[in-house]
C-alpha cells in the first residue's frame, strides 16, 4: 500500500473518531422529541397544559328555564344560593353574536342594588373547561338605562382565585351582545364554587358551561 493511500485511511479514522467524540459530548444536552426514545412511552403532557375533552358535563341557563338548540341543550338554574335572584328583559328582540338569544335575555343576578351571590356544584375531581356567558340586556337594552362603559362593574372567582378582575360587559362588547369567557380549572374537593361579587351596580350572569371527563354529583354526594 502506498504512503498516500496509508495516509488517507488514517485521516478517515481521524475524522471518524472526532465526530464520534462530538456527539458523546453534545448528545447529554438533547431532550426527546414526542416521546422517551429509550422505553418508546409518548412525552407527558405539561401539567399546566392538560388535554380536556369538549364532552358537556353541565349547561346550564342561569335565571331562566331549560332551553335546548339541536342536541345543545341547558338545564334550567339551579346550584345558587338564596342572596341572588333571576331577570330577564323579554323586550329583547336580538342578541348579537349568538344563535342562542334565549339563554342571553335571562340572567342570574345579586338580589338588590349591589351585592353578591354564587354558585356550589357539585362535580367530580378533576379538570375542567368553564364557560361563563354574559350579555347586558339591561344599560343601552329595551326597558332599561342609558348604555356607557362603567355602569355595570364585577369581580368573578372561581374555586377562591379571582379570574375576571373589574370586569364591564358594556364596555367590552356593548349592550345586547353575547361574549364567553374560558378557562382550565381544576377540582380537588369535590365542589365547584363560582362567585360574583359587585363592583358598580350588581354582578350578574346568563349561562354557565362545564365540560370535560366528569359528571356532576348528586347533592350531598
Amino acid at each position: 500500500m502506498s504512503t498516500k493511500i496509508q495516509l488517507n485511511a488514517i485521516t478517515y479514522v481521524l475524522m471518524i473518531a472526532c465526530f464520534m467524540i462530538i456527539i458523546q459530548c453534545t448528545d447529554s444536552n438533547l431532550e426527546p422529541v414526542g416521546g422517551n426514545p429509550e422505553t418508546g412511552e409518548p412525552a407527558e403532557e405539561p401539567a399546566n397544559n392538560p388535554r380536556i375533552s369538549d364532552n358537556p358535563v353541565l349547561r346550564m341557563n342561569c335565571g331562566g328555564e331549560e332551553v335546548g338548540y339541536g342536541d345543545t341543550v341547558f338545564t334550567a338554574d339551579f346550584f345558587f344560593n338564596t342572596t341572588s335572584k333571576s331577570i330577564s328583559n323579554r323586550s329583547i328582540q336580538d342578541i348579537l353574536e349568538t344563535d342562542m338569544d334565549s339563554i342571553y335575555i335571562t340572567e342570574r343576578t345579586s338580589d338588590g342594588d349591589e351585592g353578591n351571590f354564587e354558585y356550589s356544584i357539585p362535580i367530580d375531581n378533576g379538570s375542567y373547561k368553564l364557560r361563563l356567558h354574559f350579555a347586558e340586556i339591561f344599560w343601552g337594552a329595551p326597558g332599561g338605562g342609558a348604555g356607557a362603559s362603567g355602569v355595570r362593574v364585577f369581580d368573578v372567582e372561581v374555586e377562591g382565585e379571582v379570574v375576571l378582575d373589574d370586569y364591564d360587559i358594556y364596555s367590552k362588547v356593548g349592550a345586547m351582545t353575547a361574549t364567553v369567557e374560558e378557562f382550565v380549572i381544576t377540582i380537588d374537593d369535590r365542589n365547584l364554587n363560582i362567585k360574583f361579587t359587585e363592583g358598580i351596580d350588581q354582578p350578574k350572569i346568563s349561562a354557565i358551561e362545564v365540560l370535560g371527563d366528569g359528571q356532576i354529583l348528586a347533592i350531598g354526594g
